[in-house]
């Protein structure tokens, strides 16, 4: 009897009598939904198919657990738990105008962290702050900063927004690309009131042209319920003319 080409099925003969075409159609129907079920081995909402080692037979991969991501394990598909500290890139945001938003943030994860790279703006001596679900009070903090001109770290404690570059007492110069920052909100999902604690860490020029060699500034977000969007701003009038906003979720 002759076969397809590519599945081996068996066909009738060109010189096959009329009489034996029930039983080659019988035939030729089952050999197809046999290999049709080894290409498609699911059973379960969700599962996955991917090629076997046997010929024209696919293997079944069970749907994974919630918060699982797809990894390759001994050279074939498996699902992975994330593992804890992990970073997931949300979003990449552009730094200009008066005030950026980040918003809709996934409440997927267990702390925020933010990068921010090359802020300039178009006014000298601000600060470059960002308020949680845009609230201007719930922020409490300490800030220290060094500069390289002195050996003595000074601090200025505030309640207001979260310092991002800068503070009350030392803004930064608004062509100084090197101006960075990295910031971590933890517990941002809580839906209680209960204090979300950040800690952040910058570099930048100063308006007099002094590079500060680092900032830190540690304290509590209190009174606000989930965290859900980011607002970024100067703390005084002046737009920001470039710069760019990483945020990552955090296992």
């Amino acid at each position: 009897m002759a076969t397809t080409t590519n599945y081996g099925w068996t066909t009738p003969d060109d010189t096959s009598l009329v009489k034996d075409g029930a039983s080659a159609i019988r035939s030729l129907g089952t050999a197809i939904d046999t290999t049709t079920k080894n290409l498609n081995p699911s059973t379960t909402l969700g599962d996955i198919e991917y090629r076997s080692a046997t010929a024209n037979t696919n293997t079944r991969l069970a749907i994974g657990s919630t918060g699982q991501v797809l990894t390759v394990s001994g050279g074939v598909p498996a699902w992975s738990t994330i593992a804890s500290g992990s970073l997931t890139l949300l979003s990449t945001t552009s730094i200009t105008g008066t005030s950026v938003t980040i918003s809709n943030i996934s409440q997927s994860y267990k702390k925020l962290y933010v990068i921010v790279t090359g802020v300039t703006n178009d006014v000298s001596n601000r600060s470059f702050l960002c308020l949680p679900n845009n609230n201007s009070t719930a922020t409490h903090y300490v800030v220290f900063y060094k500069d390289t001109t002195s050996s003595v770290a000074n601090y200025t404690p505030g309640a207001s927004q979260l310092p991002v570059l800068g503070s009350d007492a030392a803004g930064f110069l608004r062509t100084g690309a090197e101006n960075a920052a990295a910031f971590e909100i933890d517990n941002y999902t809580s839906g209680s009131t209960i204090s979300k604690t950040f800690y952040s860490v910058a570099t930048f020029r100063d308006s007099g042209n002094t590079f500060r060699s680092v900032q830190n500034a540690f304290g509590s977000i209190e009174g606000l319920n989930t965290i859900t969007s980011l607002v970024f701003r100067l703390d005084n009038s002046g737009n920001m003319t470039a710069g760019t906003i990483l945020l990552y979720g955090v296992n």
